[in-house]
């Protein structure tokens, strides 16, 4: 499924991708002179993002020293498989990678990928084995027989393993956890509308993407396609900089963002979705345990306090209470709305606020 026609390009002013800047840096400073260079158009950097790039590579030079025994790879590694041609369809080449930076020893027998994230985190066992996959088997070069793969947090230059073996180990780890994962991509029919929708190919013939024209009653598709939500607009309002970066996943000051008391309002919030989402439906009592706290969330002695009687005061307008037998019940799901008006994608997510069809709209 493609559009017939997918429009002109609308490029961006500046850079929105967050870590190319640190990428391409990164390939300055490691690349022999006599590598080929990429040739790409650079687009403007806004001064914050120049600033999170300088401190990127710093601590990307903290957690990888200059002057090791690896040397950067010519080409980004990226594993090739060529899917036969049935009755129904031709033969496909897919093509997996792992977007990071590649280095090998003089003599090809060791390989590491070195994974950049903003802050680490724990990776999933498929993550792990796509990963050690491309390590592995990317280009088919014959030499390699150690396989490293690493992240490192570009937030503060810690680096953390994520595989470490033979070749052989990481093609073992890639068939038992990786493999069945990958393969159920190609034939996947589910739609699933998100964030994502703002730059995919087939957005405008979704079937499952619904269009809203005219829903934020902005009337031009001028500027380049972008996501919106409340929190963008507020967000947007008191500062278009903060704003913008923002919007670049840059990490946020946790003193302000992770304080006590906006945990205490995710502990809150993660309680109620999981007692929401019981089934058979049941209304919130005021009936809260000691224990009420989601195993995820560690808060002061007084923050629990307050979210339990947060939970009290919830049960007096707990929705369950009108909610009818043959109800649907869906617990904030996230709403998205291609407004084709404005080639604006709108994300958000409802919360209930005055009896079962009176909603306000949070975000996501």
């Amino acid at each position: 499924m493609r559009p017939r026609d997918r429009g002109a390009a609308k490029p961006e002013a500046l850079e929105t991708f967050t870590n190319s800047p640190f990428m391409t840096a990164a390939d300055m400073l490691e690349r022999p002179a006599d590598f080929p260079s990429e040739g790409r158009r650079r687009t403007p950097l806004h001064d914050g993002l120049q600033l999170w790039t300088e401190h990127a590579l710093r601590m990307y030079h903290k957690a990888f020293p200059p002057g090791g025994e690896l040397r950067l790879a010519q080409k980004a590694w990226a594993y090739r498989h060529l899917r036969p041609a049935t009755d129904v369809e031709g033969a496909t080449l897919y093509r997996i990678t792992a977007w990071g930076r590649c280095f090998e020893s003089a003599d090809g027998r060791l390989r590491e990928l070195r994974l950049p994230v903003t802050r680490l985190r724990e990776r999933s066992d498929t993550e792990r084995a796509v990963a050690a996959l491309v390590a592995a088997e990317g280009e088919g070069d014959p030499r390699v027989e150690e396989v490293r793969v690493v992240q490192f947090a570009l937030s503060d230059g810690r680096p953390a393993p994520v595989f470490e073996g033979s070749r052989a180990q990481a093609l073992a780890e890639y068939r038992e956890y990786g493999a069945s994962a990958v393969r159920a991509l190609p034939d996947n029919q589910e739609y699933r509308p998100g964030s994502a929708c703002v730059s995919c190919a087939v957005a405008s013939v979704c079937p499952a993407l619904p269009k809203a024209e005219g829903l934020l009653g902005v009337a031009d598709r001028g500027r380049p396609r972008r996501s919106w939500s409340s929190t963008t607009g507020r967000g947007h309002a008191k500062c278009p900089a903060r704003g913008h970066l923002r919007s670049l996943r840059l990490p946020l000051n946790d003193e302000v963002e992770r304080n006590a008391a906006a945990e205490r309002g995710r502990a809150v919030h993660d309680f109620l979705a999981e007692r929401h989402g019981r089934l058979p439906a049941v209304p919130c009592t005021s009936r809260i345990p000691a224990d009420w706290v989601p195993k995820k969330y560690q808060l002061p002695d007084e923050e629990i306090r307050l979210g339990a009687e947060l939970l009290r005061h919830h049960a007096e307008v707990c929705p369950l209470r009108v909610a009818g037998a043959q109800s649907e019940i869906r617990i904030e799901p996230r709403l998205v709305f291609d407004d084709t008006a404005a080639d604006l994608l709108v994300l958000t997510a409802p919360d209930l606020f005055e009896g079962p069809r009176s909603f306000r709209t949070g975000t996501q």
